[in-house]
């Protein structure tokens, strides 16, 4: 079997694979063992909660769908209280998707 064992500075992922921002989740989970991707990709967080878009947010085109959630989230307390314990039960490798109105806060990588 080939190796696809991915490594990005200095984290190590089983494999390049990740998911969609914010698809894989408690339901996904009945379909596929998430441990087997190389990270799951939370939906994105921001400081403070964010009602999105509002509706119709899934709009049909001739070139197909155009969607438009507008990054609905009820904020990072919210996330760290009740989803990302749910991630760390199921001991899966997982990526924050995090967004912020300007660069307050943050450092240097």
């Amino acid at each position: 079997m080939t190796d696809l064992t991915t490594h990005l500075r200095d984290l190590v992922l089983p494999t390049p694979v990740l998911t969609a921002a914010g698809c894989a989740g408690p339901d996904l989970a009945t379909y596929v063992d998430l441990a087997d991707v190389g990270a799951v990709v939370t939906r994105t967080v921001t400081p403070d909660p964010v009602a999105g878009a509002p509706a119709p947010r899934l709009v049909e085109t001739a070139a197909g769908l155009l969607s438009a959630v507008g990054d609905q989230n009820a904020g990072l307390a919210a996330f760290l209280a009740t989803e990302l314990p749910w991630y760390a039960r199921e001991q899966l490798r997982v990526v924050v998707s995090i967004a912020g109105d300007d660069l307050t806060g943050c450092r240097e990588l």
